[in-house]
């Protein structure tokens, strides 16, 4: 069956169901694929009337599929994720990577203890770990408390040290500013 709208601009296909089912409208292909293509913008949306009627993508079958968000759009956020009014959760049962090519932030607007906040929980063997693999700098790796302090501790031995292998590669802890501190 084909079903298509030509001629001058200004035509709109419409297809409706007043089925008030999960399933009132379908678009299935028992064997092949499904493509839907705009040259304008579009958007899917759903317009809720209870609490779980949920917007569901997913995939089936136990073949090793990928569900996919592209975009070849050359500006500063062509992929974007957005939740106006509430949380996000990411989860996966695998390993999770965010990769960029450019600069990565974590940023938090919130004025809260805790506002931004790797942790691990779920067994005695678990580390967290921040590695630099390439950068030389002496501050390849920072921590800054722009109006703050810095609080490290533990409650196992602990230790603090540098590798060096040149002159002038020392450890310096040291407190600086107008007080006697």
């Amino acid at each position: 069956l084909g079903v298509s709208v030509t001629g001058a601009t200004g035509w709109r296909l419409i297809q409706w169901a007043s089925g008030t089912g999960s399933d009132a409208v379908q678009l299935r292909a028992s064997a092949g694929g499904l493509v839907a293509s705009a040259v304008d913008t579009s958007s899917i949306s759903v317009s809720t009337t209870a609490d779980g009627n949920d917007f569901t993508v997913s995939l089936f079958f136990s073949t090793d599929p990928s569900l996919i968000l592209s975009s070849l759009g050359p500006g500063s956020a062509p992929v974007q994720l957005s939740a106006s009014a509430g949380g996000m959760d990411v989860t996966s049962s695998g390993a999770l990577d965010v990769s960029s090519s450019s600069t990565i932030g974590l940023v938090s607007t919130a004025d809260a203890v805790g506002s931004v906040k790797l942790e691990t929980d779920t067994g005695t063997t678990e580390t967290i770990y921040v590695h630099n693999g390439q950068g030389t700098s002496s501050s390849a790796i920072g921590l800054n408390a722009g109006s703050g302090g810095l609080s490290l501790s533990g409650v196992a031995p602990s230790s603090l040290s540098v590798s060096s292998d040149g002159t002038g590669a020392d450890l310096t802890v040291s407190v600086t500013g107008s007080t006697d501190s």
